[in-house]
Protein backbone atom coordinates (compact mmCIF):
# COMPACT_ATOMS: atom_id res chain seq x y z
CA UNK A 1 0.00 0.00 0.00
CA UNK A 2 1.52 3.34 -1.06
CA UNK A 3 1.63 5.78 2.18
CA UNK A 4 -0.42 9.24 2.56
CA UNK A 5 -3.87 10.13 3.40
CA UNK A 6 -5.20 9.17 -0.24
CA UNK A 7 -3.45 6.70 -2.33
CA UNK A 8 -4.92 3.76 -3.19
CA UNK A 9 -4.20 0.29 -2.47
CA UNK A 10 -1.71 -1.62 -5.01
CA UNK A 11 -2.76 -5.50 -5.60
CA UNK A 12 1.64 -6.21 -4.31
CA UNK A 13 2.38 -9.90 -3.51
CA UNK A 14 5.43 -9.33 -1.10
CA UNK A 15 7.75 -11.98 0.22
CA UNK A 16 9.65 -12.80 3.36
CA UNK A 17 13.09 -13.92 3.44
CA UNK A 18 14.50 -15.74 6.77
CA UNK A 19 17.04 -13.28 8.46
CA UNK A 20 19.92 -16.00 7.64
CA UNK A 21 19.06 -15.72 3.78
CA UNK A 22 21.35 -14.00 1.08
CA UNK A 23 19.13 -10.95 -0.43
CA UNK A 24 18.90 -11.49 -4.14
CA UNK A 25 18.72 -7.76 -6.03
CA UNK A 26 20.21 -9.25 -9.62
CA UNK A 27 17.02 -7.56 -11.33
CA UNK A 28 19.39 -4.46 -11.99
CA UNK A 29 18.23 -3.51 -8.21
CA UNK A 30 15.01 -5.01 -7.84
CA UNK A 31 14.02 -7.88 -6.57
CA UNK A 32 13.94 -10.84 -8.87
CA UNK A 33 10.08 -12.08 -8.98
CA UNK A 34 10.10 -15.61 -7.96
CA UNK A 35 6.39 -16.46 -8.62
CA UNK A 36 6.66 -19.03 -11.89
CA UNK A 37 10.13 -19.61 -11.43
CA UNK A 38 12.13 -21.86 -9.36
CA UNK A 39 14.04 -18.80 -8.11
CA UNK A 40 13.59 -18.09 -4.40
CA UNK A 41 10.67 -20.81 -3.76
CA UNK A 42 12.45 -22.28 -1.10
CA UNK A 43 13.87 -18.88 0.27
CA UNK A 44 11.16 -16.04 -0.33
CA UNK A 45 7.51 -16.54 0.71
CA UNK A 46 4.72 -14.47 1.32
CA UNK A 47 3.15 -14.38 4.48
CA UNK A 48 0.08 -16.53 4.42
CA UNK A 49 3.02 -19.60 3.51
CA UNK A 50 4.30 -18.91 7.37
CA UNK A 51 1.40 -20.02 8.78
CA UNK A 52 3.06 -23.11 10.36
CA UNK A 53 5.16 -20.69 12.52
CA UNK A 54 3.51 -20.08 16.11
CA UNK A 55 6.04 -17.08 16.78
CA UNK A 56 7.32 -14.85 13.92
CA UNK A 57 9.16 -11.60 14.17
CA UNK A 58 8.50 -9.80 10.88
CA UNK A 59 11.32 -7.25 10.91
CA UNK A 60 12.25 -4.60 8.01
CA UNK A 61 13.73 -0.94 7.89
CA UNK A 62 11.14 1.76 8.16
CA UNK A 63 8.91 1.68 5.13
CA UNK A 64 9.27 -1.11 3.92
CA UNK A 65 5.85 -1.90 4.44
CA UNK A 66 5.40 -4.69 7.49
CA UNK A 67 2.12 -2.78 9.24
CA UNK A 68 0.62 -2.93 5.63
CA UNK A 69 1.66 -6.59 5.61
CA UNK A 70 0.36 -6.91 8.62
CA UNK A 71 -3.13 -5.48 8.00
CA UNK A 72 -3.56 -7.93 5.14
CA UNK A 73 -2.48 -11.18 6.81
CA UNK A 74 -4.97 -9.82 9.76
CA UNK A 75 -8.11 -8.75 6.97
CA UNK A 76 -7.19 -12.69 5.11
CA UNK A 77 -7.90 -14.45 7.91
CA UNK A 78 -10.76 -12.75 8.98
CA UNK A 79 -11.99 -13.16 5.09
CA UNK A 80 -11.84 -16.84 5.47
CA UNK A 81 -15.03 -19.14 6.28
CA UNK A 82 -16.11 -19.25 9.32
CA UNK A 83 -15.43 -22.99 9.91
CA UNK A 84 -11.82 -22.62 8.34
CA UNK A 85 -9.76 -19.86 9.94
CA UNK A 86 -8.66 -18.62 12.95
CA UNK A 87 -9.26 -16.03 15.69
CA UNK A 88 -7.26 -12.66 14.03
CA UNK A 89 -6.71 -9.92 16.39
CA UNK A 90 -5.08 -7.06 15.20
CA UNK A 91 -3.17 -4.53 17.78
CA UNK A 92 -1.05 -1.02 16.75
CA UNK A 93 1.71 -0.72 19.78
CA UNK A 94 1.90 2.53 18.65
CA UNK A 95 -1.44 3.71 20.67
CA UNK A 96 -0.16 2.44 24.21
CA UNK A 97 1.01 4.91 26.37
CA UNK A 98 1.56 2.96 29.54
CA UNK A 99 1.84 -0.65 30.54
CA UNK A 100 -1.86 -0.37 32.22
CA UNK A 101 -3.29 0.90 28.69
CA UNK A 102 -1.26 -2.12 26.80
CA UNK A 103 -2.66 -4.46 29.07
CA UNK A 104 -6.69 -3.64 28.64
CA UNK A 105 -5.69 -3.21 24.51
CA UNK A 106 -4.45 -6.76 24.70
CA UNK A 107 -5.05 -8.75 27.33
CA UNK A 108 -8.01 -7.54 28.69
CA UNK A 109 -9.88 -6.68 25.43
CA UNK A 110 -12.86 -8.42 24.96
CA UNK A 111 -11.87 -10.65 21.58
CA UNK A 112 -8.60 -11.81 23.59
CA UNK A 113 -10.91 -12.45 26.78
CA UNK A 114 -13.52 -14.46 24.60
CA UNK A 115 -10.80 -16.70 23.24
CA UNK A 116 -9.52 -17.52 26.70
CA UNK A 117 -12.48 -18.68 27.71
CA UNK A 118 -13.08 -20.89 24.26
CA UNK A 119 -11.42 -23.79 22.10
CA UNK A 120 -10.18 -21.61 19.31
CA UNK A 121 -6.89 -20.51 17.61
CA UNK A 122 -5.99 -17.21 18.10
CA UNK A 123 -3.36 -15.39 15.61
CA UNK A 124 -2.36 -11.98 17.23
CA UNK A 125 -0.69 -9.53 15.09
CA UNK A 126 1.54 -6.92 17.16
CA UNK A 127 2.40 -4.18 14.67
CA UNK A 128 5.51 -1.32 15.36
CA UNK A 129 6.74 -2.60 18.46
CA UNK A 130 9.71 -0.34 17.92
CA UNK A 131 7.04 2.50 17.87
CA UNK A 132 5.06 1.89 21.05
CA UNK A 133 5.52 5.07 23.24
CA UNK A 134 7.34 2.34 26.35
CA UNK A 135 10.75 1.14 25.78
CA UNK A 136 11.61 -1.45 23.54
CA UNK A 137 12.80 -3.57 26.16
CA UNK A 138 10.33 -2.96 28.90
CA UNK A 139 7.44 -3.74 26.34
CA UNK A 140 9.61 -6.70 25.33
CA UNK A 141 9.49 -7.82 29.12
CA UNK A 142 6.29 -7.28 29.65
CA UNK A 143 4.79 -9.25 26.55
CA UNK A 144 7.72 -11.68 27.34
CA UNK A 145 5.62 -12.17 30.48
CA UNK A 146 2.45 -12.22 29.84
CA UNK A 147 2.63 -14.84 26.77
CA UNK A 148 3.66 -17.33 29.39
CA UNK A 149 0.55 -17.20 31.66
CA UNK A 150 -1.93 -17.67 28.43
CA UNK A 151 -3.12 -20.94 26.27
CA UNK A 152 0.24 -20.82 24.56
CA UNK A 153 -0.71 -24.30 22.63
CA UNK A 154 -3.80 -22.39 21.48
CA UNK A 155 -2.12 -18.90 20.14
CA UNK A 156 0.06 -17.72 17.66
CA UNK A 157 1.81 -14.33 17.59
CA UNK A 158 3.62 -11.92 14.64
CA UNK A 159 5.14 -9.25 15.92
CA UNK A 160 6.38 -6.50 13.62
CA UNK A 161 9.41 -4.32 14.64
CA UNK A 162 12.56 -2.31 12.97
CA UNK A 163 15.02 -4.77 12.53
CA UNK A 164 17.68 -2.38 14.37
CA UNK A 165 15.64 -2.21 17.71
CA UNK A 166 14.58 -6.07 17.39
CA UNK A 167 14.78 -7.24 21.11
CA UNK A 168 15.92 -10.82 20.49
CA UNK A 169 17.80 -11.33 23.61
CA UNK A 170 14.20 -10.78 25.50
CA UNK A 171 11.12 -11.63 22.91
CA UNK A 172 13.31 -13.61 20.78
CA UNK A 173 13.91 -16.30 23.75
CA UNK A 174 10.75 -16.10 25.15
CA UNK A 175 9.31 -16.97 21.78
CA UNK A 176 11.54 -20.12 22.32
CA UNK A 177 10.93 -20.90 25.91
CA UNK A 178 7.06 -20.76 25.06
CA UNK A 179 7.27 -22.83 21.61
CA UNK A 180 9.69 -25.37 20.09
CA UNK A 181 12.50 -23.38 18.61
CA UNK A 182 11.41 -25.39 14.69
CA UNK A 183 7.85 -23.33 15.13
CA UNK A 184 9.74 -19.88 15.58
CA UNK A 185 10.99 -17.71 13.17
CA UNK A 186 12.61 -14.19 11.84
CA UNK A 187 12.13 -13.08 8.51
CA UNK A 188 12.87 -10.13 6.96
CA UNK A 189 10.41 -7.96 4.49
CA UNK A 190 11.89 -8.46 1.10
CA UNK A 191 12.06 -4.76 -1.56
CA UNK A 192 9.72 -4.56 -4.04
CA UNK A 193 9.86 -6.34 -7.45
CA UNK A 194 10.33 -4.56 -11.16
CA UNK A 195 6.44 -5.13 -11.50
CA UNK A 196 5.04 -3.71 -8.13
CA UNK A 197 6.55 -0.42 -9.37
CA UNK A 198 4.86 -0.51 -12.57
CA UNK A 199 1.85 -1.88 -10.74
CA UNK A 200 1.99 1.52 -8.41
CA UNK A 201 2.68 3.32 -11.86
CA UNK A 202 -0.41 2.23 -13.43
CA UNK A 203 -2.73 3.11 -10.56
CA UNK A 204 -1.38 6.61 -10.75
CA UNK A 205 -1.87 6.67 -14.66
CA UNK A 206 1.72 7.38 -14.99
CA UNK A 207 3.45 6.50 -18.54
CA UNK A 208 6.38 3.63 -16.85
CA UNK A 209 8.65 4.53 -19.82
CA UNK A 210 9.76 7.86 -19.15
CA UNK A 211 9.67 7.15 -15.79
CA UNK A 212 12.12 3.96 -15.73
CA UNK A 213 14.02 5.65 -17.65
CA UNK A 214 14.38 8.51 -15.45
CA UNK A 215 14.16 6.50 -12.68
CA UNK A 216 17.92 4.35 -13.73
CA UNK A 217 19.19 8.01 -15.16
CA UNK A 218 18.84 9.14 -11.18
CA UNK A 219 20.43 6.10 -10.08
CA UNK A 220 16.91 5.77 -7.97
CA UNK A 221 16.03 2.29 -7.79
CA UNK A 222 17.20 1.86 -4.55
CA UNK A 223 13.78 4.56 -3.59
CA UNK A 224 11.76 3.18 -5.73
CA UNK A 225 12.00 -0.67 -4.44
CA UNK A 226 10.87 0.29 -1.21
CA UNK A 227 7.14 1.67 -0.68
CA UNK A 228 8.06 4.59 1.48
CA UNK A 229 10.28 5.96 -0.95
CA UNK A 230 8.37 4.99 -3.84
CA UNK A 231 5.16 7.12 -3.06
CA UNK A 232 7.79 10.01 -2.95
CA UNK A 233 9.23 9.08 -6.33
CA UNK A 234 5.59 9.38 -7.65
CA UNK A 235 5.17 12.49 -6.22
CA UNK A 236 7.63 14.29 -7.40
CA UNK A 237 7.50 12.89 -10.67
CA UNK A 238 3.87 14.12 -10.91
CA UNK A 239 4.81 17.25 -9.60
CA UNK A 240 8.15 18.08 -11.22
CA UNK A 241 8.22 15.85 -14.17
CA UNK A 242 11.83 14.92 -13.07
CA UNK A 243 13.84 12.57 -10.59
CA UNK A 244 16.51 13.68 -7.95
CA UNK A 245 19.37 11.52 -7.28
CA UNK A 246 19.84 12.83 -4.04
CA UNK A 247 18.20 10.91 -1.48
CA UNK A 248 17.97 14.25 0.60
CA UNK A 249 16.43 16.19 -2.17
CA UNK A 250 14.14 13.30 -2.34
CA UNK A 251 12.95 13.45 1.31
CA UNK A 252 12.48 17.18 0.93
CA UNK A 253 10.66 17.20 -2.38
CA UNK A 254 8.55 13.89 -1.10
CA UNK A 255 7.49 16.14 2.25
CA UNK A 256 7.13 19.04 0.59
CA UNK A 257 4.53 17.41 -1.56
CA UNK A 258 2.91 15.81 1.78
CA UNK A 259 3.11 19.21 3.08
CA UNK A 260 0.85 20.82 0.39
CA UNK A 261 -1.23 18.14 0.21
CA UNK A 262 -4.19 19.13 2.67
CA UNK A 263 -7.06 16.51 3.97
CA UNK A 264 -9.74 16.24 1.42
CA UNK A 265 -12.99 17.49 3.48
CA UNK A 266 -10.65 20.49 4.36
CA UNK A 267 -9.94 21.24 0.51
CA UNK A 268 -13.87 20.83 -1.07
CA UNK A 269 -14.91 23.15 1.97
CA UNK A 270 -12.23 25.80 1.04
CA UNK A 271 -10.82 25.49 4.36
CA UNK A 272 -7.24 25.33 2.84
CA UNK A 273 -5.14 27.64 5.77
CA UNK A 274 -3.14 30.72 5.39
CA UNK A 275 0.55 28.62 5.15
CA UNK A 276 2.54 27.96 1.69
CA UNK A 277 4.31 24.88 1.22
CA UNK A 278 7.31 25.90 2.56
CA UNK A 279 6.05 27.15 5.26
CA UNK A 280 4.52 24.21 6.37
CA UNK A 281 7.81 22.50 5.94
CA UNK A 282 9.27 24.45 8.40
CA UNK A 283 6.40 24.23 11.05
CA UNK A 284 6.50 20.58 10.58
CA UNK A 285 10.33 20.77 10.93
CA UNK A 286 9.54 22.39 14.26
CA UNK A 287 6.89 19.83 15.20
CA UNK A 288 9.76 16.98 14.19
CA UNK A 289 11.84 18.85 16.94
CA UNK A 290 9.19 18.79 19.63
CA UNK A 291 8.35 15.32 18.96
CA UNK A 292 11.42 12.85 17.73
CA UNK A 293 14.14 14.66 19.31
CA UNK A 294 11.40 15.13 22.77
CA UNK A 295 10.79 11.78 22.86
CA UNK A 296 7.05 12.40 22.50
CA UNK A 297 5.24 10.41 19.58
CA UNK A 298 1.93 12.10 19.22
CA UNK A 299 0.63 15.59 19.60
CA UNK A 300 -2.37 16.71 21.70
CA UNK A 301 -4.96 18.84 19.67
CA UNK A 302 -7.27 19.82 22.71
CA UNK A 303 -6.99 21.74 25.48
CA UNK A 304 -3.88 21.07 27.51
CA UNK A 305 -5.55 20.74 30.78
CA UNK A 306 -6.95 17.17 30.02
CA UNK A 307 -3.78 16.20 28.20
CA UNK A 308 -1.74 12.90 28.43
CA UNK A 309 1.62 13.07 29.86
CA UNK A 310 3.42 11.49 27.41
CA UNK A 311 1.75 14.01 23.99
CA UNK A 312 3.13 17.32 23.42
CA UNK A 313 0.53 19.75 23.25
CA UNK A 314 -0.03 22.00 20.53
CA UNK A 315 0.23 25.21 22.39
CA UNK A 316 3.53 24.12 23.36
CA UNK A 317 4.83 23.96 19.49
CA UNK A 318 3.21 27.33 18.70
CA UNK A 319 4.68 30.57 18.68
CA UNK A 320 8.00 32.25 17.62
CA UNK A 321 9.13 33.45 14.71
CA UNK A 322 10.04 31.63 11.84
CA UNK A 323 11.79 32.66 9.27
CA UNK A 324 13.13 31.46 5.70
CA UNK A 325 13.15 31.64 1.71
CA UNK A 326 9.20 32.32 2.61
CA UNK A 327 7.91 35.40 4.10
CA UNK A 328 8.53 35.93 7.98
CA UNK A 329 5.62 34.30 10.16
CA UNK A 330 4.79 33.28 13.83
CA UNK A 331 3.26 30.25 13.92
CA UNK A 332 -0.12 29.66 15.78
CA UNK A 333 -2.13 26.91 17.44
CA UNK A 334 -4.28 26.94 13.96
CA UNK A 335 -1.02 26.97 11.76
CA UNK A 336 -0.25 23.99 13.80
CA UNK A 337 -3.38 22.44 13.08
CA UNK A 338 -3.38 22.83 9.78
CA UNK A 339 0.19 21.31 9.22
CA UNK A 340 -1.07 18.32 11.11
CA UNK A 341 -4.09 17.80 8.80
CA UNK A 342 -1.75 17.19 5.73
CA UNK A 343 -0.42 14.01 4.31
CA UNK A 344 2.72 14.10 6.45
CA UNK A 345 0.34 13.01 9.89
CA UNK A 346 -1.88 10.16 10.60
CA UNK A 347 -4.36 9.88 13.71
CA UNK A 348 -2.81 8.06 16.97
CA UNK A 349 -6.44 8.39 18.65
CA UNK A 350 -9.16 11.17 19.40
CA UNK A 351 -7.18 14.81 19.41
CA UNK A 352 -4.20 13.00 19.22
CA UNK A 353 -2.13 13.18 16.06
CA UNK A 354 1.37 11.37 14.92
CA UNK A 355 3.56 11.02 11.68
CA UNK A 356 2.68 9.31 9.08
CA UNK A 357 5.90 7.88 8.73
CA UNK A 358 8.67 7.97 11.55
CA UNK A 359 11.26 9.05 9.08
CA UNK A 360 9.06 11.85 8.02
CA UNK A 361 9.94 12.80 11.61
CA UNK A 362 13.53 12.03 11.64
CA UNK A 363 13.96 13.71 8.08
CA UNK A 364 12.50 16.72 9.47
CA UNK A 365 14.10 16.76 12.49
CA UNK A 366 17.50 17.20 11.61
CA UNK A 367 16.40 19.51 8.46
CA UNK A 368 14.98 21.91 11.60
CA UNK A 369 18.32 22.06 13.18
CA UNK A 370 20.52 22.88 9.74
CA UNK A 371 17.59 25.48 9.06
CA UNK A 372 17.91 26.95 12.81
CA UNK A 373 21.29 27.43 12.35
CA UNK A 374 21.95 25.19 15.87
CA UNK A 375 25.83 25.42 16.81
CA UNK A 376 27.42 21.77 16.29
CA UNK A 377 28.72 21.21 19.83
CA UNK A 378 24.50 21.40 20.58
CA UNK A 379 23.43 19.21 18.08
CA UNK A 380 26.09 16.37 19.47
CA UNK A 381 25.15 17.13 22.89
CA UNK A 382 21.19 16.04 21.73
CA UNK A 383 22.25 13.45 19.92
CA UNK A 384 24.64 11.87 22.11
CA UNK A 385 23.83 9.74 25.35
CA UNK A 386 26.01 10.63 28.45
CA UNK A 387 27.80 7.80 29.05
CA UNK A 388 28.91 7.74 25.34
CA UNK A 389 27.16 6.80 21.79
CA UNK A 390 24.45 7.79 19.92
CA UNK A 391 21.36 7.55 21.31
CA UNK A 392 19.94 4.86 19.54
CA UNK A 393 16.10 6.27 19.48
CA UNK A 394 18.12 9.27 17.20
CA UNK A 395 20.17 7.06 15.05
CA UNK A 396 18.39 8.31 11.71
CA UNK A 397 18.68 11.81 13.13
CA UNK A 398 22.39 12.02 13.24
CA UNK A 399 22.77 10.36 10.08
CA UNK A 400 20.49 13.12 8.14
CA UNK A 401 21.93 15.61 10.42
CA UNK A 402 26.24 13.98 8.92
CA UNK A 403 24.41 14.07 5.68
CA UNK A 404 23.41 18.16 5.50
CA UNK A 405 25.77 19.48 8.16
CA UNK A 406 29.30 18.55 7.07
CA UNK A 407 30.88 20.11 10.02
CA UNK A 408 28.94 17.53 12.39
CA UNK A 409 30.46 15.19 10.10
CA UNK A 410 33.44 14.12 11.81
CA UNK A 411 32.60 13.93 15.24
CA UNK A 412 29.69 11.37 14.02
CA UNK A 413 31.34 9.51 11.85
CA UNK A 414 34.19 8.47 14.97
CA UNK A 415 31.25 7.81 17.00
CA UNK A 416 28.77 5.66 14.80
CA UNK A 417 30.07 4.93 10.89
CA UNK A 418 27.56 1.99 10.47
CA UNK A 419 24.31 4.69 11.24
CA UNK A 420 25.57 6.95 8.81
CA UNK A 421 25.74 4.74 6.20
CA UNK A 422 21.78 4.45 6.12
CA UNK A 423 21.41 7.69 4.69
CA UNK A 424 22.26 9.89 1.94
CA UNK A 425 26.03 10.11 0.95
CA UNK A 426 26.30 12.02 -2.32
CA UNK A 427 26.69 15.18 -1.12
CA UNK A 428 29.67 13.80 0.35
CA UNK A 429 33.40 14.70 -0.40
CA UNK A 430 35.82 12.26 -1.08
CA UNK A 431 38.01 12.80 2.08
CA UNK A 432 34.91 12.80 4.22
CA UNK A 433 33.96 9.04 2.50
CA UNK A 434 37.63 8.19 3.15
CA UNK A 435 37.33 9.09 6.44
CA UNK A 436 33.82 7.16 7.35
CA UNK A 437 35.29 3.76 5.34
CA UNK A 438 38.30 4.12 7.73
CA UNK A 439 36.06 3.95 10.47
CA UNK A 440 33.68 1.46 9.59
CA UNK A 441 36.91 -0.98 9.11
CA UNK A 442 38.30 0.33 12.13
CA UNK A 443 35.23 -0.83 14.32
CA UNK A 444 35.47 -4.13 12.44
CA UNK A 445 38.92 -4.39 13.76
CA UNK A 446 37.91 -3.42 17.33
CA UNK A 447 35.27 -5.95 17.20
CA UNK A 448 32.47 -3.17 17.73
CA UNK A 449 30.43 -4.49 13.87
CA UNK A 450 27.39 -5.41 13.59
CA UNK A 451 24.33 -5.50 10.84
CA UNK A 452 22.28 -2.53 11.93
CA UNK A 453 19.54 -2.85 8.76
CA UNK A 454 18.71 -5.29 6.47
CA UNK A 455 20.60 -5.39 3.01
CA UNK A 456 22.89 -3.06 4.73
CA UNK A 457 25.80 -4.31 2.51
CA UNK A 458 23.86 -3.15 -0.43
CA UNK A 459 24.35 0.09 0.79
CA UNK A 460 28.46 0.47 0.98
CA UNK A 461 28.01 1.48 -2.96
CA UNK A 462 27.55 4.39 -1.02
CA UNK A 463 31.58 4.43 -0.53
CA UNK A 464 32.86 4.91 -3.81
CA UNK A 465 35.49 7.35 -4.28
CA UNK A 466 39.00 8.21 -6.29
CA UNK A 467 40.93 6.63 -3.40
CA UNK A 468 38.86 3.89 -2.27
CA UNK A 469 40.92 1.33 -4.59
CA UNK A 470 44.05 2.34 -2.64
CA UNK A 471 42.36 2.47 0.53
CA UNK A 472 41.35 -1.42 0.56
CA UNK A 473 44.01 -2.74 -1.30
CA UNK A 474 46.67 -2.97 1.91
CA UNK A 475 43.52 -4.62 4.04
CA UNK A 476 42.85 -7.16 1.36
CA UNK A 477 46.31 -8.31 0.78
CA UNK A 478 47.40 -7.75 4.30
CA UNK A 479 47.55 -11.03 6.77
CA UNK A 480 47.31 -8.45 9.84
CA UNK A 481 43.81 -7.62 9.59
CA UNK A 482 40.98 -9.34 11.31
CA UNK A 483 39.54 -12.21 8.46
CA UNK A 484 35.85 -10.01 9.40
CA UNK A 485 37.63 -6.62 8.50
CA UNK A 486 39.67 -8.01 5.27
CA UNK A 487 35.64 -9.54 4.43
CA UNK A 488 34.00 -6.50 4.72
CA UNK A 489 36.69 -4.48 2.65
CA UNK A 490 36.22 -7.28 -0.09
CA UNK A 491 32.70 -6.61 0.58
CA UNK A 492 32.90 -2.92 -0.06
CA UNK A 493 35.02 -3.70 -3.27
CA UNK A 494 32.29 -5.66 -4.28
CA UNK A 495 29.41 -3.15 -3.97
CA UNK A 496 31.44 -0.53 -5.83
CA UNK A 497 32.48 -2.57 -8.44
CA UNK A 498 35.88 -1.79 -7.89
CA UNK A 499 37.39 -3.71 -11.28
CA UNK A 500 41.28 -2.31 -10.48
CA UNK A 501 41.07 -4.87 -7.50
CA UNK A 502 40.69 -7.69 -9.78
CA UNK A 503 44.32 -9.14 -9.80
CA UNK A 504 44.30 -8.62 -5.37
CA UNK A 505 40.98 -9.80 -5.26
CA UNK A 506 42.18 -13.44 -7.56
CA UNK A 507 45.20 -13.68 -5.91
CA UNK A 508 43.44 -14.33 -2.23
CA UNK A 509 40.85 -16.51 -3.64
CA UNK A 510 43.39 -19.12 -5.23
CA UNK A 511 45.79 -19.18 -2.11
CA UNK A 512 44.86 -22.01 -0.43
CA UNK A 513 47.04 -21.06 2.53
CA UNK A 514 44.55 -17.90 3.17
CA UNK A 515 41.50 -18.13 5.57
CA UNK A 516 38.50 -19.57 3.83
CA UNK A 517 36.00 -17.43 5.05
CA UNK A 518 38.59 -14.54 3.10
CA UNK A 519 38.73 -16.19 0.46
CA UNK A 520 34.92 -17.31 0.08
CA UNK A 521 34.35 -13.43 0.32
CA UNK A 522 37.12 -13.00 -2.20
CA UNK A 523 35.25 -15.54 -4.60
CA UNK A 524 32.21 -13.57 -4.55
CA UNK A 525 33.76 -10.24 -4.82
CA UNK A 526 34.80 -11.06 -8.47
CA UNK A 527 31.24 -11.60 -9.68
CA UNK A 528 31.11 -7.46 -9.91
CA UNK A 529 35.16 -7.28 -9.83
CA UNK A 530 35.38 -8.33 -12.96
CA UNK A 531 37.79 -6.41 -15.77
CA UNK A 532 40.50 -7.89 -18.08
CA UNK A 533 42.57 -10.38 -17.06
CA UNK A 534 46.07 -9.75 -16.48
CA UNK A 535 48.20 -11.47 -19.08
CA UNK A 536 50.54 -13.03 -16.89
CA UNK A 537 49.08 -15.77 -14.17
CA UNK A 538 47.35 -13.97 -11.15
CA UNK A 539 49.51 -15.47 -8.82
CA UNK A 540 52.55 -13.51 -9.09
CA UNK A 541 52.68 -12.03 -5.63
Amino acid sequence: MALGNHNPRYDWQRFWIPQTGMLDLSDAGFLPDPVGDHFGSDVLRPLSELQGYRALALLGEPGIGKSSELKREHDRIGALTEDARPQSMYVDLRVGSCEEALRRRILEAPAFGAWKAGTSHLVLHLDSLDEAMLRVETLASLLAQELQAVPSDRLSVRVACRTAVWPAGILGTAFKNIWEEATTGVFELAPLRRRDVLTALAGHGIDPDPFVRDLFGAHAVPFAIKPLTLDMLIKIHQRHGRLPSCTGDLYRQGCLALAEEQNVSRRETGRRGRLNGPQRLRVAGRIAAGTVLGGRVAIWTRADTDRPAEDVPVSRLSGASEQGEFANFIATDDDLREVLDTGLFSSRGDHRMGWAHQSYGEFLAALYLKEKRVPAHTILQVLTHPTGGLVPQLAVVAAWTASLSAELRASLIATDPWALLREDLSNWEAPDLALLTRSMLDHVERGRFYEHFFGMTESYAKLAHPGLVAQLRPVILSRSPKPATRRVALNIAERCGLKELQPEILNVALDGSDVHAVRAMAVAALRRCVGAFPAAGPCTR
